[in-house]
């Protein structure tokens, strides 16, 4: 507890003096500071003169905000620093020294934690002078925050506030380029019409350049042909990639694996192909377009090539799309029928999500299609899968099967010769198929990885089905809308080019031809004895070659795996448009004309082009980030802005006030270095008369923190004491004056 005023009257207290000290009007006392020792004339308390504890406190003012008015000029410019591999390099200093970036970075943050301190001994300064002033003015001020204003600087050191400052050193994380490419744009463009590169109806217009006569520039089917029996050769196929969906169903089969494909394209840049169980028999696919993946890994090939090129020399280079790209997503709900009761079955739409610009979560029950007699008709009675294609493009009872709302893409039956109640026969499962382009991002990293990411790897994500493959389903959720997904119609996908992606060429048992798709499924098909009878039939494996044997397991199982694969393949397959075709970069556009260097050759020669030849293309623009060492911003760096800027306000009001003082009432203006700290304060009181007031208010140690007190000459004037009360208590014409000397 401080006391105000001392615990003796002053003859009392001049009494128990030493002898050899003489009495305390005439001894050498501490009046002002515990270092300091003035004699019988006094030191003056209040100066107009600035002292160097004066000058030191303004060149700390000013040292604190020209840092940070430099720490905030390199966020606003955003000054890159440097790359993080160059973690190794060395900087030499004095030809003697070396640092490397870790080395540095530790200097940063200790001239960091200096700023720190210099702004925190600025602020403390400065309410310590309005503290100080309050004390010798009419009014004083409390107890309390005159000594919660000695402790400024060492509470915001200890808050949390200083414990992380981030703005005062750069930042590692991933920036953007200002100036990747020398002042140029460079553009890249796919050798297909904007119409060709998202299709919203798929047939023989399609097909890539090779399907076309180069004298007439008409399609022949002939050359088409070959994608339905060597798939597997041609890159422009839809069928090519069924190579890398079987692996996975090899492997899901053998050990559950997730359909999470990583698919590697013709450029050795790499996709992800992913599909997700939405609800029972639904799955929902997606990826990035085959010539997305082509189009980055080349262009990233080029600029590493280009040294003159600022983006060459990034050590961890990023490449990011800033024009539009769209990724197919494919939803197909599947459900299985025993093949004898196929008499009236329709294909079900209630978990496929519609996307409307109202925001319809489900399709209208009414909307349904019946399923074909015909597509239910075993070719033979083999044990084999079948397969086959409906197509919805086709009229039925003279009407087009299509509303205004909504049509399918496709449709589809798959018969598995499988298990009912423990004799063989075989599961009909019709699938409906809702095919769309949706928006989506493509970020490659070329250092790091040769997979270009995209924000659909999680497809999941843009269905909004109840997760009915769940123990406990969940609520209903919001509708979503394809406008705010960047999801566009259902496209419309006919036979001649769906029947490609299912080629014939796969074999069952050495002798049945079977299509790709049939292939697939077949792997689920094993030989099963049961009372000495050998047959096939569709089997989920639990583990140690124990199987499912339970007819309604076995055939929501079949569903499901037969919902995932065509989700695979066929997002696959539209990933798959316009692969093949040239990709180009535009260097200049002069005059009408356009310079421009395929980039699909190891070399790169110059061609000219009237503008109009490429703006047919579809093109896209690529942004260049790089990750290292830089000055930017984030939610907590423009908090701590924010802060350095509340400071400089708060030095530059404080100069503002003694210049206005200085200028306008110089008669009011002083300075002191007295009273410093809170031992001053108590030395002060020590020798300072006792008052009624400070008697009553130490019965409560909440009104002692409550009560002004004040600095007042004493009743001789050549002695200053501490003095508590109100205006009223103690006589304020007894106010220190400047310039007068105190004992």
């Amino acid at each position: 507890m401080i006391e105000i005023g001392g615990s003796l009257e002053p003859e009392a207290a001049a009494r128990n003096e030493s002898p050899t000290q003489g009495s305390p009007t005439t001894s050498k006392i501490i009046t002002s500071t515990t270092k300091e020792v003035t004699d019988d004339r006094g030191k003056v308390i209040l100066s107009r003169f600035p002292s160097t504890g004066h000058l030191l406190e303004w060149l700390i003012h000013f040292v604190a905000i020209g840092i940070s008015i430099g720490i905030c000029l390199l966020h606003f410019k955003k000054v890159y620093w440097t790359d993080e591999s160059t973690l190794s390099k060395k900087w030499r200093w004095l030809s003697r020294v070396s640092l490397d970036l870790n080395d540095v970075i530790k200097a940063l943050q200790f001239a960091a934690k200096a700023h720190e301190i210099l702004m925190v001994a600025s602020i403390g300064a400065i309410v310590l002078y309005f503290a100080r002033r309050r004390l010798v003015r009419d009014e004083g001020i409390a107890l309390g925050l005159l000594m919660s204003s000695f402790d400024t600087p060492a509470n915001i050191l200890s808050s949390k506030l200083c414990h992380s400052q981030p703005a005062r050193g750069p930042s590692l994380d991933w920036w953007n380029a200002s100036n990747p490419y020398n002042g140029r744009i460079l553009p890249l463009h796919l050798s297909v019409r904007n119409g060709g590169t998202y299709p919203l109806a798929l047939n023989e217009t399609n097909w890539p350049l090779e399907t076309y006569d180069p004298n007439s520039n008409k399609f022949v089917l002939e050359n088409a042909t070959e994608c339905l029996v060597a798939a597997s050769s041609n890159l422009w196929c839809p069928a090519y990639g069924f190579e890398a969906v079987e692996t996975w169903i090899e492997s899901n089969y053998e050990d559950h694996a997730t359909p999470n494909i990583t698919v590697t394209g013709t450029g050795g840049t790499q996709r992800t192909l992913t599909a997700d169980l939405i609800a029972n028999g639904t799955a929902i696919a997606a990826t990035h377009s085959n010539w997305v993946i082509r189009m980055f890994g080349l262009f990233a090939l080029y600029v590493k090539h280009h040294s003159k090129l600022t983006a060459s020399n990034f050590a961890l280079p990023m490449y990011t799309s800033t024009d539009p790209i769209y990724s197919p997503v494919v939803q197909v709900q599947c459900h299985a029928v025993v093949a004898t009761e196929t008499a009236a079955v329709s294909f079900l739409t209630d978990q496929l999500t519609n996307y409307t610009d109202s925001g319809a979560d489900r399709y209208d029950p009414q909307m349904s299609w019946p399923v074909p007699h015909e597509a239910f008709v075993l070719r033979n009675k083999l044990d084999a899968v079948q397969f086959t294609w409906v197509n919805f493009s086709k009229t039925q009872d003279g009407q087009q099967q299509t509303t205004n709302m909504w049509r399918p893409s496709l449709g589809a039956v798959a018969k598995i010769p499988g298990w009912v109640n423990g004799e063989k026969s075989f599961y009909a499962i019709p699938c409906i198929i809702d095919a769309r382009w949706a928006a989506s991002s493509a970020t490659y990293q070329p250092i790091i990885s040769d997979i270009v990411l995209s924000n659909l790897s999680s497809p999941a994500a843009l269905a909004n089905s109840t997760d009915s493959t769940s123990t406990s389903p969940k609520p209903k959720p919001k509708a979503i809308s394809g406008q705010q997904l960047g999801i566009g119609d259902a496209i419309q996908i006919g036979l001649n080019w769906a029947d490609p992606l299912n080629p014939v060429g796969y074999y069952f048992a050495q002798t049945q031809n079977l299509t790709s798709i049939e292939a697939m499924l077949d792997t689920y098909v094993r030989y099963i004895e049961n009372n000495d009878t050998t047959y096939a039939a569709f089997t989920v494996g639990i583990n140690n070659n124990t199987y499912l044997n339970d007819t309604a397991q076995l055939m929501q199982a079949a569903a499901n795996t037969t919902a995932t694969i065509l989700s695979l393949t066929i997002a696959d397959g539209l990933s798959r448009l316009g692969d093949g075709t040239w990709n180009m970069v535009v260097l200049d556009t002069k005059n009408g004309n356009v310079t421009w260097t395929a980039i699909d050759f190891d070399f790169y020669s110059t061609n000219s082009s009237e503008a109009s030849f490429m703006k047919q293309f579809t093109s896209i623009r690529v942004q260049v980030s790089r990750y290292g060492w830089a000055y930017g911003w984030s939610a907590v760096i423009i908090l701590d802005v924010i802060v350095l800027f509340m400071h400089i306000s708060m030095v530059v009001l404080y100069a503002g006030f003694h210049l206005l003082y200085v200028l306008c009432f110089w008669d009011k203006w002083w300075l002191t270095d007295t009273w410093n700290n809170a031992a001053e304060l108590i030395i002060l009181a020590r020798n300072s008369s006792r008052t009624e007031v400070s008697r009553n208010v130490e019965k409560t140690k909440s009104s002692l923190w409550a009560q002004n007190i004040k600095v007042r000459e004493t009743s001789g004037g050549d002695a200053m004491e501490l003095v508590a009360g109100g205006p009223n208590t103690v006589p304020d014409v007894r106010l220190l004056k400047t310039g007068t000397k105190y004992i």
